[in-house]
């Protein structure tokens, strides 16, 4: 029985924004901005968007129908939440129609 870490995914999003655009909109430097991030765009969530979404679009392409059985325990680790009151892990454990038996934190 393996353990661990044996998949991962990840869903950045489809849209994103410079981040010299986004400086020069602050009046701030960008080029600063991009020589000590070493990054010259990020993603941003679209109205249409959460984390939740973010979320489940990185697992669903990694959980099959095997897994959804065999998964017992799922981690979520966010900063973001969807509101105040249900963890975000619920949701992603509803979305992805894990077993009841699945544990589920954040």
């Amino acid at each position: 029985m393996a353990v661990g870490v044996e998949k991962l995914s990840v869903d950045p999003g489809p849209l994103s924004l410079s981040i010299e655009a986004l400086c020069a909109a602050r009046g701030l430097d960008g080029d600063n901005f991009v020589r000590r991030l070493h990054c010259h765009e990020r993603s941003v969530l679209g109205p249409f968007e959460d984390v939740v979404t973010l979320a489940v679009n990185a697992a669903r392409p990694i959980v099959g129908a095997a897994e959804r059985e065999n998964i017992g325990l799922l981690i979520v680790a966010t900063e973001s939440a969807v509101d105040q009151e249900k963890p975000v892990s619920s949701w992603v454990h509803r979305f992805l129609e894990l077993s009841p038996q699945c544990r589920n934190f954040e």
